[in-house]
């Protein structure tokens, strides 16, 4: 099977937002989205956290009974 290439479409780069910015600015927005990933990831860590702790805490409680 032999690849062929495809033409250029220059109407996609119309589309391709990364295209029209300055590197200055793919790489603030870039931080910026590494920063709520981080965000994002903590929050959701948080949450397991502390229901595992209530999990934990309720087995414990179910011991005693």
């Amino acid at each position: 099977m032999a690849v062929t290439e495809t033409e250029h479409d220059p109407a996609e780069d119309e589309h391709d937002i990364w295209v029209h910015m300055t590197p200055d600015m793919r790489h603030e927005l870039k931080a910026e989205d590494s920063l709520a990933w981080k965000q994002v990831v903590g929050v959701l860590l948080l949450i397991i956290s502390v229901g595992l702790v209530l999990a934990i805490f309720t087995a414990s409680l179910s011991w005693l009974w």
